[in-house]
């Protein structure tokens, strides 16, 4: 289970055609916060995209088009069955 400390409303962001909260969201097992694209559905919340970013602002303060920074984690970070629960915990946590 992913233990989850902190999550922060961002923005409204546009994914898949539709309108999601980008939430930032601090987990026990990652040095930096995550970027978790959710939806409100009927019946509970969906999570489009889970995203960590290993930008290194030391060297990457330039639009370098080599690294890629975001990389998407979303089946890694949390595992597919836990995902509805820890987007009901993101969601509580973020107030949305």
């Amino acid at each position: 289970m992913v233990q989850v400390m902190k999550a922060e409303w961002k923005r409204t962001a546009e994914r898949e055609g539709k309108d999601v909260s980008e939430v930032e969201v601090w987990v026990a097992e990652e040095e930096k916060p995550l970027k978790v694209y959710i939806e409100q559905e009927a019946g509970g919340y969906h999570i489009h995209q889970i995203l960590r970013n290993d930008a290194d602002y030391d060297l990457d303060w330039y639009d370098n088009d080599m690294h890629k920074a975001f990389q998407d984690v979303s089946g890694e970070v949390v595992p597919v069955e836990e995902q509805a629960s820890f987007a009901q915990t993101v969601a509580e946590l973020a107030r949305l």
